[in-house]
């Protein structure tokens, strides 16, 4: 066995000479003579294993460390290597093949040797080993050392900008990379440093976890692995012979490795990428960037926000196009898994629509919080079925039935003479009755008497959604081993450490779930002002929101009001058409503002929340979504809300002074013939389906765009480094901006994957469960352009997550979170709503009445108006009309309200308690009757926790008959 011995001459020049050791198996035991040890050095050496050193090192140095006892000095001893020894299968099995003779002694010829050193520069080597298939090793006892060969495998990705032109470095950047890439070292990840390849400041770190740190750290966070498989007969547990085989799962140990189904070939492929991911996205938040021990200094997210590193992110699969450039690029090939080829091809493409998501592949290879994400939507999605069903059955009775309809062939086939009376004074025409014909014909088709039904069905749907996704994410839950796991306590987030680390006084306290010192901020002191200045923003928000609707509805009345007067129009499309060019116009202009207030109170509310400086980053989340929502609600809401329960009120009558001169300075906003149905009908449609379209074009376009922006930015950058070389010899490869790059190069191009990605993509289909339970009476169709819009969006957004961003880091989660209760929320307030807009906005109520009394609807039209007779105080166009009508229960004499209009009021009040009460009643005793478990699932997870210890017993009996054979 050789050794090569590094001496330390002249002060600073290393000299390094070789030494035989000869070593055989039979001189185990014995001592060596002097003589059997040939060296040319007289001096003490340190001394460290060759390059060359044989795969058997590792199982030496262990032979080493038995028959050599530490020796006892005053020097302190060195701290052990925090990596275990791993050494593969393969190399032990040779080990044990190869004749070793080790001696006792601990100096030959006079020459010390630190056989402890020795023996874990061996180990540390045979775990480098593993790295790459062949010894080429450096020793991480240096400060910092790269690993000069490309790895077999590129766990994780970190980049930075290195100019090559100021080697000045004000903010210490480069000396806050070295420690923290050393201290990823001393952890036992091998790190490999690759330049651009297209000549620019750009520089890239790849990471790759070993066998022994990635089991280390299963056992730290608890992962839930499979274990080895056995054949079984589950006939005494199932009631039916099911001979198969079954997999099952415990939390990992590396101390009980013959309990897991762990691959012979390669011990690494064990965990799955995501995992792998993140259980080095774990090591990279806990590790510290700098000397000294204080608060500030920990974890790859504070380096981000300094900008030390411009992006950490794990690689995404090499695609099969690029597979012969990415092994140009390193020298080696990419050994891609085909998960995400087989995720474009059978999820993200648009041609499966119709098939199920492949969830299992999901888990693989984004981790279980994005999958979580797609179950709930599919689920959400095919929930949605029954709810278009009854939706579409209710739209196609009221289109079948319109022509049947009496209150309607009324209106549209003019039986009557007289007009609708003007909505003001002067300038307002007379409006004919069969005018109102489209609203009319649209407010039955949406509002007829199976809406009432579809109403009920909604309220109680949304509840039975809610109760089944319990039960599916219990299920899910289960399948994906989530049953037990806990959030581990976070670590405070990286501004929260920049505000506190500016403070002339830290406070500490300790954390009462780690039981650790741990920097926080006083709550009265330090956070309360700026909740109360986020609070204060929210309501001025909300303030502005209500001003832009009120402005909406000054529009309204100005342009309705600039369309009824005669002479300003000669079209007769325009003057049959006011209702629907007036709402149209009015809902498209409050769509635009609603999406951009949107925009800009996304990057307000970001502010704000930084403001509040909340400690990890889930309370981070939890006070944005709070804000958002709150924002989001009023913004899309708040018009939807005005006109189903306040437009109408404050118009005036003709017997209350509408027709006299200078009675217009109240604001007036009347409803149609037939009632504001038709109004928030149309909102309704706009606003969700523009919304939905603008939506999914932007997020679609705007991760692409960045894509090419990047890109075009990535080459400038490359073109301008290339252009400040001295000599134009160096330039001997062209920049070419279509080129294709090294996966991990390509990967950094794409726009940036972080929590609020994930946030907006809950938060768009919160809003539009929003409009399909709180308004869905308005709009029977909600629910049908809702599942063809998820259909689609599920598509987009998978292909969008495998093409245009980084691969986001694994997370497990357990279910959505306040999303939930956010849900929950909005099926409450959805039965309150629906009978409102049923009351109140539609006449379903004085039809039925009317239909009561009289067997029929004939008349029915003609009672629900009021004649006004045209006095000579009244200032209106036509002075040869004496009568006109307006809406309203009213007596012809004093125009006071008639018994009809309170029998009326009385009857939709007592509707909206007895609705609102029975479907209450009926929602209550469905979350009582549905368990949050299926009994079948409690049954599984009883029977998975015996077979589990039953195997465990079994494999340990095993292990113990093994070592006694």
């Amino acid at each position: 066995m050789n050794f090569d011995l590094k001496v330390l001459n002249d002060g600073n020049r290393r000299k390094t000479e070789t030494i035989a050791v000869p070593v055989t198996i039979s001189d185990i035991g014995s001592p060596v003579p002097r003589q059997s040890l040939e060296t040319v050095i007289p001096s003490t050496p340190t001394i460290t294993p060759s390059p060359s050193l044989s795969s058997s090192a590792s199982s030496t140095a262990r032979i080493v460390k038995q028959q050599f006892p530490q020796r006892q000095t005053s020097q302190p001893q060195q701290q052990p290597d925090p990596l275990p020894p791993t050494p593969s299968p393969r190399r032990a099995q040779r080990s044990q093949s190869q004749p070793t003779n080790i001696p006792k002694s601990n100096s030959f010829n006079g020459i010390e040797i630190d056989l402890d050193k020795i023996v874990r520069q061996l180990e540390e080597q045979s775990i480098y080993e593993d790295a790459i298939g062949h010894s080429n090793f450096v020793s991480p006892d240096e400060p910092y050392k790269d690993f000069i060969t490309p790895l077999k495998r590129i766990d994780f990705v970190l980049v930075y900008v290195k100019s090559s032109t100021d080697d000045s470095d004000p903010l210490n950047h480069e000396s806050l990379r070295r420690k923290f890439e050393a201290n990823l070292q001393n952890e036992g990840f091998i790190l490999h440093h690759v330049p651009s390849s297209v000549g620019n400041d750009i520089h890239y770190v790849h990471i790759y976890a070993p066998w022994s740190v990635l089991a280390r750290y299963a056992e730290v966070m608890a992962l839930r692995m499979p274990m080895k498989t056995i054949k079984t007969s589950l006939k005494y547990l199932f009631g039916e012979e099911m001979e198969q085989n079954q997999m099952f799962t415990t939390v990992f140990s590396k101390e009980k490795e013959y309990l897991f189904n762990i691959p012979e070939h390669d011990k690494e492929d064990f965990f799955t990428p995501s995992q792998r991911g993140e259980i080095i996205d774990y090591v990279l938040r806990r590790t510290r960037f700098k000397e000294t021990n204080d608060f500030f200094s920990i974890g790859i997210h504070k380096l981000l926000s300094d900008r030390v590193y411009q992006a950490a992110y794990p690689l995404h699969d090499a695609s099969k196009e690029c597979q012969d450039d990415y092994r140009d690029a390193d020298g080696f090939k990419q050994e891609c898994s085909a998960i995400r080829c087989f995720l474009l091809k059978n999820w993200a493409s648009l041609f499966c629509i119709f098939q199920s998501q492949q969830v299992d592949k999901i888990v693989d290879y984004f981790g279980i919080k994005i999958a979580m994400y797609y179950v709930w939507v599919g689920f959400y999605t095919l929930m949605l079925i029954p709810a278009t069903i009854i939706g579409l059955l209710s739209f196609l009775y009221g289109v079948a039935s319109l022509s049947g309809d009496q209150p309607t062939n009324d209106i549209c086939h003019n039986n009557f003479t007289e007009p609708m009376c003007p909505i003001c004074a002067k300038s307002c025409d007379f409006v004919p009755i069969a005018e109102s014909c489209m609203p009319a014909r649209a407010s039955y088709i949406m509002g007829n008497v199976t809406t009432v039904i579809f109403a009920v069905f909604i309220s109680i749907w949304a509840t039975i959604y809610l109760e089944m996704w319990k039960r599916y994410s219990a299920k899910i839950c289960f399948q994906w081993d989530l049953s037990d796991f806990s959030t581990i306590d976070e670590y405070p987030r990286p501004e929260y450490l920049c505000y506190l680390s500016k403070q002339k006084k830290t406070k500490t306290r300790i954390n009462p779930v780690t039981r650790m010192e741990e920097p926080y901020i006083s709550f009265v002191r330090g956070r309360l002002p700026y909740f109360i200045m986020s609070f204060s923003f929210v309501l001025l928000s909300v303030a502005v929101v209500l001003l832009i609707m009120v402005s909406i509805i000054v529009y309204r009345v100005s342009t309705y009001i600039a369309l009824s007067t005669q002479h300003q129009y000669e079209s007769e499309f325009l003057r049959k058409n006011i209702e629907w060019i007036v709402t149209s116009t009015a809902a498209t202009i409050n769509l635009i503002l609603i999406m951009m207030l949107s925009i800009l109170y996304k990057r307000l509310a970001c502010w704000l929340t930084e403001m509040e400086m909340p400690r990890t980053q889930n309370e981070f989340d939890n006070s944005l979504t709070l804000k958002m929502y709150l924002f989001e609600f009023v913004n899309y809401y708040s018009s939807l809300f005005y006109i189903a329960f306040f437009k109408g009120m404050f118009s005036k009558s003709p017997p209350e002074g509408s027709l006299e001169t200078g009675k217009l300075s109240k604001l007036i906003e009347p409803c149609p013939v037939g009632g504001c149905y038709f109004d928030l009908t149309i909102q309704l449609v706009i606003i969700l389906l523009g919304k939905n379209l603008f939506s999914t074009a932007l997020e679609y376009l705007y991760p692409y765009l960045c894509g090419v922006y990047n890109r075009y930015r990535y080459f400038s950058l490359s073109k301008k480094s290339l252009s400040k070389l001295e000599t134009k010899k160096q330039l001997t490869k062209p920049i070419d901006s279509n080129q294709r790059l090294a996966q991990y190069e390509e990967d950094y191009l794409l726009e940036s994957w972080d929590h609020s990605v994930l946030f907006y993509e809950y938060l768009e289909l919160v809003l539009q469960f929003g409009f399909i339970t709180l308004f869905v009476s308005a709009f029977p169709l909600a629910p049908f352009f809702a599942l063809l819009n998820n259909i689609f969006e599920i598509r987009f957004d998978a292909r969008k997550m495998l093409k245009n961003y980084k691969r986001p880091v694994a997370q497990r989660v357990k279910d959505i979170g306040v999303w939930y209760t956010i849900l929950d929320s909005l099926g409450k307030l959805s039965v309150f709503t629906n009978a409102i807009i049923i009351a109140f906005c539609t006449d379903i109520i004085p039809r039925s009445m009317h239909y009561y009394e009289n067997g029929n609807l004939k008349n029915y039209f003609v009672s629900t108006l009021s004649n006004y007779t045209i006095r000579a105080t009244d200032e209106v166009p036509e002075a040869n009309i004496t009568n006109c009508f307006f809406q309203g229960f009213r007596n012809n004499s004093f125009y006071l309200y008639s018994e009809q209009h309170w029998y009326v009021l009385i009857a939709k009040i007592v509707f909206v308690i007895v609705f609102q009460n029975v479907v209450t009643g009926i929602n209550s005793l469905l979350k009582v009757i549905i368990p949050d478990e299926p009994g079948s699932l409690r049954i599984r997870k009883r029977q998975h926790a015996f077979i589990t210890n039953e195997l465990i017993i079994r494999h340990e009996l095993q292990s113990l008959q093994n070592k006694f054979e």
